[in-house]
């Protein structure tokens, strides 16, 4: 990724939900707590990094397991009132199976978020 897109504050989730964090999470020299509910702490960070909600823009997510991790965080922003997507690109299901995350792109994502590709992002 860019440098110019890292974020310079990342949020670390210690669960699927995004608004659960653990004390300590993503510092390497501090041993996780166990995982709390951070809600307001993930609003803050929200607000600081993309801003509030704002139907004219698209958040794009990526991570690791989509029928995981990635629904949890789609489903997160919508009912916060983001238009999140999904980069296919930048994601997995947990079996690794291309024709089963295409399915999932296509009958359970667009409930949460639309599916987009490389190819179709612009900054």
């Amino acid at each position: 990724m860019p440098s110019d897109l890292l974020v310079s504050e990342p949020w670390v989730k210690a669960t699927p939900s995004p608004a659960w964090t653990r004390s300590g999470a993503g510092d390497e020299h501090v041993e996780p707590g166990p995982a709390e509910p951070d809600p307001d702490g993930f609003t803050a960070w929200l607000d600081r990094t993309i801003g509030r909600p704002d139907p004219e823009r698209t958040v794009v997510v990526v991570g690791l397991m989509l029928e995981v991790c990635v629904l949890s965080t789609l489903q997160e922003l919508t009912f916060r009132g983001y238009r999140p997507s999904v980069l296919l690109e930048g994601v997995d299901t947990h079996s690794g199976d291309q024709a089963e995350k295409l399915q999932l792109a296509d009958t359970l994502f667009p409930f949460w978020g639309t599916p987009v590709r490389w190819h179709q992002l612009s900054v």
